[in-house]
This record gives structure tokens, sequence and C-alpha cells, in this order.
């Protein structure tokens, strides 16, 4: 089968060249030759010499023709205009003809020479005819423009080393149509309007509109995206094709797939022609995008986004033609590749554009790019060094936008609270430092809903290391704002000083000095602030109005050694009302050490419910008690004698705790109260039925000594009542001092056996010889004693005290040798002291041990 082109070719030259020696016989046959003789008969000669290598070149030998003068006589007879006019429809016939069965793609680009003669033909037409002939609507071109059938020609149909040739064709048709509607765009005729309207949607999308059901054109029907995918570019000549669209170019640069079809709705993957580009032609990336800057601005920004982000998905309701639909963007959203996009595109985006797709949201409530960037962390640093260096106006909304919608955070709360790395939060001081003052002032005294605290507290509770930053900027800012960021009493009703308590002590010896400036009854008001009021509002009960937590419950709680004395120096200066120091606020002092936590601490208690040895709080509160003139000894005694919510004092707990240091000084306060306080401390129950001895000797044997020449030095009468009551009762577990001691501390039982020998023996015999269970076995004190204690003095001490209970514990003596003679170190002893039984009447009641006892724990 012959080629198309050289066929259409050779038709029209044969038949222009017959058409022309018709003619020219005519005129030999005259008596006068015409003139235009040899003209037409050098114009056949050229033809059927194949001379021209362009039928232009034929056409404008033909019209040159009957544009040159021949004489008058020659005219009334002259048919050579018309045999033109007829040679010219004949040419455009064979082109209606040819376009209407197809032009061969194939053959266009693999012989170079024949799209250059198929456009020269072309463009010897009429403008209009050449729309026309466009606009054909062959089966063929209704289904595939000639651009589209080039761009998409596969490769199978073309060797892949003719790929460059095929680009060239394809360029110079695209160049062809630009010049062609450039033309017929000036043609103020409504038809031809409309006429290259058409053509020009069909040769960009091979349909007389843009749109299908209001929609952008489909994938394989859009030659942008062709000419991107299956060229791997994007030429010019095309792109200035598509800005013959004008107000519909956005159009060309969003398409559609459909990804399910329905009864009642289709639903659509709609993408962005960017996205296209950045996979198969990131070099014509910038090219692309100087087109789309003709876009409006919020069309650019929508298109840039959906190419970042993937695609959006649309709904469309087929028993209805509008688009009664919603976007939403894809949620599995890689946001490794969305940043790789993004950094991609961003060198060719003016900062206007590229801020604002970080900042898109495509749905109310949803998450934009920059906060994905951020709660990522990973690509967070490229993205701050974009931004830190734009000016404020486009860095702004980065710096003061809330990050997250649940938490209304900004960008420096967020890398403050979640204590991103301190680098970064570098970067985003040093982003907001050239902000303008009214903008700094709006972030530092921001209050995010999620968590009522600014900033400032924010960074103070994460230990940041910027702290010394933030102050700075801070103190840069006018007084009325650092006034509302310093005198921040947040919805928890706890101020800043309460939060200062725990800041590093530059931090906090900052805010002492702004607080320093304040009248003193504002000083005060800051001391004494307590959240009693939130708790009161959140449990909906009273709550006595000296509960909650202050400022120095916090910092005692803390045990910051530097921060305490900073805060014990602004204590010392507030709580007297002359410069002097000489005048004491009793009132406030009063107010300051009744103040009771939520866990039932006080001052006092609380400074000594901690371990920390040696103890940095103590000696301050001690020296705020000492202050209580003696004229509110009362006073005094109450805040002793103020329990913990576990029935704690402050002797109990300071023994407890092993703080060796606060027993004297606590004993001597409350032997000077009126009445003394040291009973009611003795005789103290907690929560476990626990005395003061019986936690000595659990927790701090050392005190005991201490408190057992504290119980000596009362008078012999209350001595004994409380000796009787102290060593026979038990805690909740059933144990008395003897079982603890022999449990815990078997130190302790020489101390204590000398105190119980001066009780009556019924209670001695009680407190010696009640059974101790453990793991269900029942086992006497002192026997268990003496089998764990692994010091030969001990033992010596304790069996000694035997001894002399024998008289009262009929053949307890001689149950105690075996468990005795057991341990390997007690044989001299035994030697030395014999044990000589006696005989026992049988009317004396005996105590005899079970074999539980006798085969007891042992170490």
């Amino acid at each position: 089968m012959p080629n198309f082109y050289p066929v259409l070719s050779m038709d029209l030259y044969i038949q222009t060249a017959a058409m022309l020696d018709e003619y020219r016989s005519l005129m030999n046959s005259v008596l006068l030759r015409n003139p235009r003789y040899d003209a037409v008969t050098q114009i056949i000669e050229k033809i059927r010499s194949h001379s021209y290598s362009k039928f232009s070149d034929l056409v404008r030998d033909l019209d040159l023709l009957i544009t040159d003068e021949v004489p008058i006589i020659f005219h009334f007879d002259d048919l050579l205009p018309g045999l033109i006019e007829q040679i010219k429809e004949m040419h455009k016939k064979m082109l209606f003809d040819a376009r209407k069965s197809g032009f061969d793609v194939l053959e266009l680009y693999t012989e170079p020479h024949y799209t250059d003669e198929l456009l020269d033909r072309i463009n010897t037409l009429h403008p209009i005819d050449q729309i026309q002939l466009f606009n054909a609507t062959g089966l063929y071109y209704f289904r595939k423009s000639l651009l589209i059938a080039i761009a998409t020609a596969q490769e199978s149909e073309f060797p892949l080393s003719k790929k460059e040739q095929l680009i060239t064709h394809f360029e110079k048709l695209l160049a062809f149509m630009c010049n062609l509607l450039e033309v017929t765009q000036s043609i103020d005729n409504s038809q031809v309007q409309t006429a290259h309207q058409i053509l020009l949607y069909r040769l960009l999308t091979n349909s007389n509109t843009l749109r299908l059901r209001k929609l952008p054109a489909l994938t394989d029907d859009n030659l942008l995206i062709h000419s991107i995918v299956q060229l791997k570019q994007i030429p010019p000549s095309l792109l200035r094709l598509c800005e013959f669209l004008g107000s519909d170019l956005s159009l060309l640069f969003w398409n559609n797939k459909v990804t399910s079809r329905a009864r009642w709705t289709n639903t659509f993957s709609i993408q962005s022609v960017l996205g296209y580009a950045l996979q198969h032609a990131p070099d014509s990336i910038e090219e692309l995008l100087h087109t789309m800057s003709r876009l409006d601005l919020e069309e650019q920004i929508l298109l840039v986004h959906c190419a970042v982000m993937g695609s959006y998905i649309e709904r469309v309701y087929n028993f209805d033609l509008k688009t009664l639909s919603t976007q939403t963007p894809l949620h599995d959203i890689n946001i490794d590749h969305a940043v790789v996009r993004f950094m991609a595109l961003q060198p060719f985006l003016s900062p206007l554009v590229w801020t604002r797709v970080l900042l898109h949201q495509a749905e109310k409530n949803n998450s934009n790019l920059f906060q994905l960037i951020v709660n990522d962390c990973k690509f967070f640093s490229d993205i701050m060094n974009l931004i830190k260096d734009l000016p404020p106006e486009y860095k702004e909304p980065f710096l003061v936008r809330k990050i997250s919608h649940h938490t209304g955070y900004t960008l420096l709360e967020k890398v403050i609270i979640y204590k991103y790395d301190p680098d970064l939060v570098k970067m985003v001081l040093d982003a907001q430092a050239d902000l303008p003052t009214q903008v700094k002032a709006r972030i530092f005294s921001h209050v995010p809903k999620m968590s009522p605290r600014n900033v400032l507290i924010e960074a103070g509770a994460a230990d940041s290391i910027h702290m010394a930053r933030i102050r700075a900027e801070i103190d840069s800012l006018p007084p009325e704002i650092i006034t509302k960021i310093l005198d921040q009493v947040d919805v928890t009703e706890i101020n800043m000083l309460m939060r200062a308590v725990s800041w590093d002590i530059k931090s906090l010896e900052w805010y002492l000095a702004y607080v320093d400036q304040m009248p003193r009854e504002k000083q005060v008001s800051v001391l004494l602030h307590s959240n009693v009021g939130w708790v009161q509002s959140i449990s909906q009960k009273d709550i006595p109005e000296h509960w909650g937590d202050t400022a120095l419950l916090l910092a005692l709680n803390e045990i910051k050694p530097k921060q305490l004395t900073a805060l014990f120096n602004f204590i010392f200066k507030v709580i007297y009302l002359d410069a002097e120091h000489t005048i004491l606020d009793t009132d406030t002092l009063l107010k300051l050490l009744k103040r009771t936590n939520f866990s039932g601490l006080n001052a006092l208690t609380e400074s000594l419910s901690h371990q920390q040895s040696p103890n940095p709080a103590f000696p301050w509160v001690l020296k705020l008690l000492q202050l209580i003139p003696v004229s509110m000894q009362g006073e005094l005694r109450s805040i002793l004698l103020q329990n913990t919510q576990t029935e704690m004092n402050a002797l109990m707990l300071a023994v407890e705790n092993n703080h060796l240091e606060a027993i004297v000084p606590l004993l001597s306060l409350a032997k000077n109260t009126q009445p003394s306080s040291l009973v009611p401390w003795l005789v103290q129950e907690n929560n476990q039925g626990e005395h003061i001895f019986m936690i000595a000797i659990q927790h701090s044997p050392n005190t005991l000594e201490i408190l057992l020449k504290e119980l000596l030095s009362l008078p012999e009468t209350e001595q004994f009542a409380l000796f009787a009551r102290l060593f026979a009762s038990t805690n909740k577990s059933g144990y008395n001092v003897m079982h603890l001691a022999a449990i815990h501390c078997q130190e302790a039982i020489p101390l204590l056996l000398p105190i119980i020998s001066l009780l009556p023996p019924t209670t001695q015999a009680d407190i010696l010889c009640k059974k101790i269970i453990i793991s269900n076995k029942e086992y006497n004190p002192l026997l268990l004693a003496i089998k764990k204690c692994q010091n030969p003095d001990r033992v010596k001490a304790i069996y000694n005290a035997i001894s002399d209970l024998d008289k009262l514990i009929p053949d307890l003596l001689k149950e105690v040798k075996k468990p005795a003679q057991e341990k390997p170190y007690m044989q001299y002893f035994f030697q030395t002291c014999p044990i000589t039984n006696k005989s026992r009447s049988e009317s004396t009641p005996t105590v005899f041990l079970t074999g539980a006892a006798l085969s007891g724990p042992s170490t």
C-alpha cells in the first residue's frame, strides 16, 4: 500500500499540471498569443520536473500569474483567475477528504519531510478554512485529535531511536497551531471565534468543551498530560497553545480518573498536572509553573497543594448533572513523599504561593502540610530554614497560627511543650526575632485552649535551655504586655510565682525582680495565692479556705536549694511591714505556715516529707516557726500538731525520712508550746496504727535513743503510763514494738528491755511473750530476735534479759537454750554462763513455746 502523503502530494501536482496544460492549449490556439503562455508553460515544466519542494511555492507562482498586467485585449476571455481558484478548491477538497479519512500519524514521524509538506499545504488555505479543516468531525479525529494522536503514539508504533524526531514533529504542529490561532483570534467574527474556541478545545482535550459534567477533562483527553507522560517534556509551544485558553486555563491543569462507579454516584480522583510533571517531566517544571502563574492565586495554591499532597476525591451524584460534591484529601498521605515534592517545587514558586501551600487546609479542621511536617519532625529543620529567612509578613502566619485545632498550640509552644531538639527551638526563636513587637506580644501572651499556660510557663515546665532567650524576648515587649504575661493566673488558679519556683535559678530571680517592683500588698497577694478556688469548682465540695497549693508549698516539694534560698529571701522581705525588718506581719506569717495542700501537708510537714539528705528545706521553715511570738504559741502548737492525710505529724515524718538534724529542734519547739506538744506527738498513731517508736524502729533506729531520753525526761508518773501504752499497743498488723524490733532492728532490743523491765510483770509478759505470726507461723519475738541477730553481744543482752524474766515466765529460759546454742559464737557464752533449771510448782502457770517457735526463721 502506497504511503499516504506521497500519494496525496502526487495527485495534487498531477491534477494541477493537467488543468494548467488545458488552459495553455486554449491560449495557443488563438491568433494572438497571451503573454501568460510562457509563464504557465514554465510552471507546468517545473511541476513535471518536481522542482517545487513546497506547495506554497506553486501557489505563489499561480498568484503571480494573475497579478501581472496583460494587454486589455486578453481581459475579456481570461480564464486564469477562475482556473487558479479551481486549483485551490481542488487542493482544499483533497485536504478535507484526507482529514476525514485520517492523516497517517505513523508516516508523519517516520518521514521528516511529511510534516513540513502537510503543514505547508494547509497553510495555503484561508485561516478560516484551516480551522474548519481541523474541526472536521471525521470518525478518526472525533476520537483523537492530531496532536493527541502524536503525543500518545505507542513505542510499538515507532522505533525508540525516533523519539526525538517524533517530538520535533509534535513541536512543529504545535507551532503551526499557535500561529493559526493567533491569526483567527484577531478576526472579528462570531462564527470564526466559535470555530477558534472549538479548535482550541479539541486540540487540547479532544472535546468541544473542557468539562464533562462540570469536571476537568479526563486524563486520556488531556494533551498537556500526554505530553508530560509520553514525551517526558512540555514543549514551549504547547504552553503557548495552552495560554490561548485564557480564563479557562486552570481546567487544563486538573484532570480526573473515575475510581469507582455506583448506581447513584461516580467517584473521581482529581489530580494536578503538576503532580504528573514532578514524576515524568521534572525538567519542565519551571516553564509549567511560569504558565501557571497566569492563574488566579487561589487556583495556583490549590494546584501546587494537590501536586504535593497527592490527589483529591470528588463524588458526583449521577441523578444531578450539577457537581454536588465534596473535595477531601486522601488520608493516607505519605509525608516523606509530600515534602520531597514540595522541596522540588519550592525554588520555582513565589514566597506568597509556597507559604500559602504549606498552610493550606483542604477541609475545615484538617491538618495542613506544615502541621504534618511539624508533627513528623523529620523535615522540620528543612522547612524552618526556608521560613526563617522570609520577610516578617510571610513568617507571621507560621509563628502565630495554631499548629493544631485540638490543642491550640502555636509553633513555639509546640516545640517547647513536646521538648523538640533544642536546635529546632532555637530556629523558631531566631525566625521570630525580626517580627514586629505587636506580633511577638501575641506569641508570648498567647494561652492555648489545651494547656492554659503561656510560652514562658511551658518553657519553665519543660526545663528549656532557652529560658534566657525567652526572658530577653519578654523584656523587649511593652510594659503592659510584660505585666499581662507575668501576672497570668491560669484556669487552674496557679499564678506565675507558683510556676517560677520550679524554674532554673536565673529565671526565678528574674521573676522575683519583677515582683520586687510591686507594692507590698501585691507582693503579699502573690505569695499567699493558692489554687483552692479551682479545686472547689471541679470537686463541687466545700474545701477549707486554708487549703490549696502556694508557691512556698510547691517550692518545698521541689526541693531545689538555690531556688529555696531565693524564695525565702523574698519571704523574709515580705513578712515584715517595714524596710528595717522590725515590724513582723504575723497575719501573713501564720497564713503562710498554716496553708495546707491537698495532701494534707503544711510548710513544716512538707519540708520533712522527703528523704533528701541533708534537708535544705527544714532550716528555712524552722526560722519562720521561730519568728512566731510567744503570745501566739497556741498558733504554733496548732501548726506542730497538724497531721497529714495519713495521720503523720511532723516528728513522725522527720523520723520516717531519717532527718536526724530536725529531731532536736522539733522536740525543742514542741516542749516550749503551752501546753506541750511532746506527749501528743509521742502517742499519735498514723493510719497504720503505728506510733513514733514503731516508726523509729523500722526507719530510723538512730533516733530511738533520742526519743527514749525525751520520754524518760517526763515526770515518772507520766512515764510509766506512756511506756505501758506505747509498748503494749500494736499496729494494724498486730505487731508491738518488740515484734518490730525482732523483725527489723534487733539492735533496738537492748534499748527497749531495760525500760520494759520497769513495767509491771504482767505487762512485761504481755509485751515479750505475745506471739508474732509470720507466714502463718507463730514466733516468740525474743526467740525470733536471737535467731536473726548476728551480733554476739546483742544476743547475750537478749539472753540476760530472758534470764531475768525466768521468774515471770517459767521454763522460758530452758526453751531459749536450744536456739541460742545453735549460734556457733554462743558456745563460749554458755560455758561461762551456765543455765540452771529451777523446779517449778505445778500451780505456777507455764508458757510452752510451740514447735513453730523453736523452728522459726533464722538468718
